[in-house]
């Protein structure tokens, strides 16, 4: 291979590096712009990202913060880190599926609209025209058929009401706080699922839950 050869090889390496820098800056802009944009009234029941109704919500287990799974992905193909908190985020693969929060925003959907309450959805929020959903073309999904109503708003220890919710970052099960002390503080272990934590960082108050859960 010739001297020349080598060197336009080169620069269309270059030349293709510089349009995926360009391209992951652009996208980058197009998430920062929704951040700034995000409605003042956006609440839990909504994703940080996308400001609608989450869909298939995700957890990131270090710092507990709850996007929709697309829109999480999504955005560390761009930067593997946190867009609340800017914490670094290992891999996908960490990501773990929140079906508790998901079961628990579907009722209070499916309990709005039973009692003809329009307030909920309360926008579903989005930044242009185009994108605005009407009421009509929200599609309510069954729970799932294993997800009992206990399973959602009880710990599974005392079985009573959660009112202040903990979360396990392993495994994203919830307990109150005097029991997460005592199963998972101090036997190191979820109940639920017998994952093993490494310490009392492991968990952390969920109030998103909470709220979701005073709701209904």
């Amino acid at each position: 291979m010739s001297s020349a050869d080598i060197g336009n090889r080169v620069n269309e390496a270059k030349l293709l590096q510089s349009e995926e820098v360009d391209e992951v800056a652009e996208k980058e802009e197009v998430i920062n712009y929704k951040k700034r944009s995000a409605p003042d009234d956006i609440d839990d029941t909504h994703c940080p990202i996308c400001f609608e109704i989450f869909d298939d919500p995700h957890i990131i287990p270090d710092c507990c913060h709850r996007f929709c799974k697309s829109c999480i992905e999504e955005s560390l193909g761009h930067r593997k880190e946190c867009l609340l908190c800017r914490g670094i985020v290992r891999s996908r693969r960490s990501l773990r599926k929140d079906e508790p929060f998901r079961d628990l925003l579907q009722r209070l959907e499916n309990a709005s609209l039973n009692q003809g309450n329009a307030e909920f959805p309360r926008k579903r929020i989005s930044n242009d025209a185009e994108g605005m959903k009407s009421l009509q073309s929200i599609k309510i999904s069954p729970l799932s058929p294993s997800t009992d109503i206990a399973d959602t708003t009880c710990c599974p220890k005392c079985l009573k009401y959660l009112d202040d919710p903990f979360i396990v970052q392993e495994c994203c099960h919830r307990y109150c706080g005097t029991c997460i002390e005592e199963e998972v503080g101090d036997k190191k272990g979820c109940m639920v699922c017998k994952s093993r934590v490494t310490s009392h960082r492991s968990y952390k108050r969920d109030e998103a839950f909470a709220k979701v859960l005073r709701m209904l």
